[in-house]
């Protein structure tokens, strides 16, 4: 895929569905890796399915979980996975080998698990009925995991809900930077927390007293989507107030005519979209940030929708029905011949050729000045790779490709 080649005016988001992604296991959840290039689901059964966006099918298959799997998690540079599951860990694969890098076994089931965008070594979980937990994977196997519960209070009653702002927890992530760490509660609330001195920055109702569902955040980190039980997804605006992290709501969307419930909801990759997902028709809302007008909905099968993510560098979406089918949703490219060759005729039906009275005849060339012979003599560098203009930003590092040969025949060669 070279996205220096793709049109910079064409359509910016998805229009139809151009393929499946089916397996036989009953698929939950996917992200996308930070290219887009590998996409993580997972399954109900505990497996992990990696697969190839460019062939359509699994590259590595990781096996390990006892029960079902409720997130996946990418690290900055694509080589290691984190999933989270009902048997209570959370495991760190390394994608080389399909192996377990680490397993942190938790005292319930978890709910969430998400990696920190810039460091490998930090994730933060969410268990079943318990405060959020900091993991700070060690750098060599033989240490001990660190564990730091994020608490927002030092009541002496340390169980969730004792306080008014320490409510259940609902979900948990952090900001693109990896510098504060937002969890939603189940009385409407947002716990921010500083990710380095574990610290709560702010709390900000921003649901009243419906329970938050997802916490998404645009890819620059300047606005942040909030899908909450009430069924109305919020977009709001991150402002730093003297170091204090604040929340201004900007637009609210919801489904007015049906009140249809949201399974996820998401930016597109430049932050002029806001997505929602509705959970019982597999419906897709498209609604425009900066007007909150509704821009398009996509019709999807009557199987529901449980779980939808947009891709990182293009117009393209996989959503997850309640069927365990992933959709890619693309855009509806139209070949158009007229803009290379302009006396290009596009024809509905055959029509006889008539040919041209001068059309065959035989013309001398003019003669042309000899051009003057080339110089061959400098070398071709190809070993040297030029930095691509589509993926310079601030986060742009080496990312892990999946090797394209097996192990043992490498060694072997």
């Amino acid at each position: 895929m070279n996205l220096e080649l793709l049109d910079p005016f064409g359509q910016d988001f998805p229009e139809v569905i151009e393929d499946r992604l089916v397996h036989d296991d009953n698929i939950t959840s996917c992200r996308f890796n930070r290219r887009g290039n590998l996409l993580a689901s997972g399954t109900s059964e505990g497996l992990c399915y990696i697969w190839d966006m460019d062939t359509r099918g699994v590259a590595r298959t990781l096996r390990g979980h006892a029960q079902a799997i409720t997130s996946v998690s990418w690290t900055k540079h694509g080589r290691h996975v984190l999933t989270s599951s009902r048997d209570w860990n959370c495991i760190y694969w390394d994608l080389k080998d399909g192996s377990k890098e680490k397993t942190v076994r938790f005292g319930s089931p978890i709910i969430s698990a998400h990696m920190h965008p810039q460091n490998g070594n930090f994730f933060v979980a969410l268990p079943h009925g318990d405060h959020p937990v900091l993991v700070v994977l060690p750098e060599t196997p033989a240490a001990p995991v660190e564990r730091h519960i994020l608490r927002a209070s030092d009541d002496s009653d340390p169980s969730p809900g004792s306080n008014p702002i320490d409510a259940q927890s609902t979900t948990v992530c952090f900001d693109p930077r990896g510098q504060k760490i937002y969890i939603g509660t189940a009385k409407g609330s947002i716990l921010i927390f500083d990710a380095f001195t574990r610290k709560l920055n702010n709390a900000v109702r921003v649901a009243g007293a419906s329970a938050i569902k997802n916490i998404q955040f645009s890819r620059k980190g300047g606005n942040v989507v909030v899908n909450a039980a009430d069924r109305v997804i919020r977009v709001l605006s991150v402002k730093d107030e003297d170091g204090t992290i604040e929340l201004v709501a900007e637009h609210k969307f919801q489904d007015s005519v049906d009140r249809n419930p949201w399974a996820q909801c998401c930016f597109s990759v430049d932050g002029e979209y806001v997505i929602g997902a509705a959970k019982h028709t597999h419906n897709i809302y498209i609604w425009d940030k900066g007007s909150g007008n509704l821009v398009k909905m996509l019709e999807g099968p009557r199987e529901g929708l449980v779980d939808l993510a947009w891709h990182p560098q293009r117009p393209i979406i996989a959503s997850v029905s309640h069927y365990g089918t992933i959709y890619i949703w693309s855009v509806n490219y139209v070949q158009n011949y007229s803009a290379f060759a302009p006396s290009f005729a596009e024809l509905e039906d055959n029509v006889e050729y008539e040919e041209r009275e001068d059309e065959f005849d035989v013309e001398e060339e003019e003669r042309k000045p000899e051009k003057p012979p080339e110089d061959d003599s400098f070398e071709i560098d190809v070993v040297a790779v030029d930095r691509i203009n589509a993926f310079s930003d601030s986060d742009d590092d080496d990312v892990y490709y999946l090797p394209t040969y097996p192990e043992d025949t490498a060694e072997e060669s």
